[in-house]
């Protein structure tokens, strides 16, 4: 465990010229007077490393629940002791004795002087560093200079302001720290804007697998699809981590809290650096996902996914909060984390690269409006109980108009027989053919 020097600092400037925001205090911690800080950083040894905190009040967006104000916030905290307690650090500060006091402080920001840094390991370059450097592809074209960072979970992005178009540069991540714009020049990666997607979730375990296994992990792991979770419980004002409570009313269940679901929206549309990226709610009262929708979200830059628990969300942060409810169907599950998998998953095999043939998507179910054909593999003939099982002749003969034809019509068929809605879509978006309507006409519904 990691604590701050002891020392108390006496007629201390109030502000630093090489200021860096470090963390943000979310409430008190314990009755005395402690206050629990948010790092924004993995390791939070500048926080330890400095016995002042300088403070600034919240932005005016902020959402914190009473959050502090101008005339509450002091410039300047001497830090007397500090500790990591889990994600969070716990500090003790001279002249915050009590658990009022300290409250006070909720939603300011905290900064220390660069200086104070703990030094960083060779070839190694704090984020902050990095910013105004020029940024050289191995052609030694120059694409402008770094304007800011991003952490997106499984990678840190810069942000770059190049002279002509927008770009990002995607580094590895090392820490929190990015190695030097040396080192970045060597692997050089430039990629468009990625999908990014930050769920908000009781259960975030139920995304590793999805995200690290099957052909999907490809997106995940290149970075074109970008998902970072945010524990619920971490946003809760008491020592319970408690995030719903019961009805008013009456009535069995219980009904998760707004204001915590307001500080993770808060915390997660800061570090998108969106405060206006859509945010996304599960529920059976949604528009049904298709494939449009689908297409719609992996042609965009994502969204705040929220996957509901329990008996359901307070009203009040739905009405004010959400942009989109959107559902799997006519069913209720225990919770939104299955139908944001079937969201992430149905994006992430839109992207270039992620299927193995680049068509594989586009013959896919309503890629066209239409359900898609039966397939068939080896053997080409199936031993079974009712005598031997072949597979259609057509698709043996090599000729690619007759196989064309043929899938096209069983896709019709199909899509007749079950989803008669889809079909009446089609015509009516003036998705079929003279051909396809002749056939249709031919079939016994």
């Amino acid at each position: 465990m990691t604590t701050a020097p002891s020392a108390i600092v006496s007629a201390e400037p109030a502000w630093s010229d090489d200021a860096v925001e470090v963390g943000r205090i979310i409430g008190a911690w314990g009755i005395k007077g402690g206050i629990k800080v948010q790092p924004f950083a993995q390791d939070p040894q500048a926080l330890f490393s400095s016995r002042r905190w300088f403070l600034k009040p919240p932005e005016a967006s902020s959402v914190l629940k009473r959050p502090a104000s101008a005339t509450t916030v002091p410039p300047l905290l001497k830090i007397t002791h500090a500790k990591e307690q889990g994600d969070w650090v716990v500090a003790q500060a001279q002249d915050i004795s009590d658990r009022n006091a300290a409250e006070a402080l909720r939603g300011a920001r905290v900064f220390v002087s660069r200086a104070s840094f703990p030094s960083a390991d060779p070839d190694e370059y704090y984020w902050v560093d990095l910013i105004g450097l020029s940024v050289i592809n191995r052609e030694g074209e120059s694409l402008g200079t770094v304007s800011g960072l991003l952490d997106t979970g499984p990678h840190s992005v810069l942000r770059i302001a190049p002279p002509n178009a927008r770009r990002r540069l995607r580094a590895r991540r090392q820490s929190r720290r990015a190695p030097n714009h040396r080192r970045l020049g060597a692997g050089l990666l430039i990629r468009q804007d990625t999908v990014r997607f930050d769920v908000i979730t009781l259960f975030p375990e139920l995304f590793g697998a999805h995200l690290t296994q099957g052909v999907t992990r490809r997106a995940f792991e290149s970075g074109q699809v970008e998902v970072k979770l945010w524990q619920l419980r971490d946003f809760a004002d008491d020592n319970y981590r408690r995030v719903d409570d019961r009805p008013f009313g009456g009535g069995p269940g219980m009904v998760m809290l707004v204001e915590p679901l307001e500080r993770a929206l808060a915390a997660a549309r800061a570090a998108r650096g969106e405060s206006s990226a859509p945010l996304v709610h599960f529920t059976p009262t949604g528009r049904r996902i298709d494939q449009s929708l689908v297409r719609e979200f992996a042609a965009g830059s994502g969204a705040v996914l929220l996957c509901g628990r329990y008996e359901g969300i307070d009203q009040r942060f739905l009405d004010r909060h959400v942009d989109l409810e959107l559902s799997l169907g006519d069913f209720v599950l225990s919770g939104g984390e299955i139908p944001a998998l079937a969201l992430l998953d149905a994006v992430a095999r839109l992207q270039d690269g992620v299927l193995g043939d680049a068509q594989s998507h586009q013959q896919d179910s309503f890629s066209d409006g239409l359900l898609d054909w039966p397939h068939y593999s080896r053997p080409e003939v199936l031993d079974a109980p009712d005598g031997p099982d072949a597979v259609p002749a057509v698709l043996l003969s090599g000729h690619h108009a007759d196989i064309a034809r043929w899938r096209r019509q069983r896709s019709l068929e199909i899509t007749a027989r079950r989803r008669p809605d889809l079909i009446a879509a089609a015509r009516a978006a003036g998705g079929l053919s003279p051909a396809d309507e002749q056939f249709l006409a031919t079939l016994p519904l």
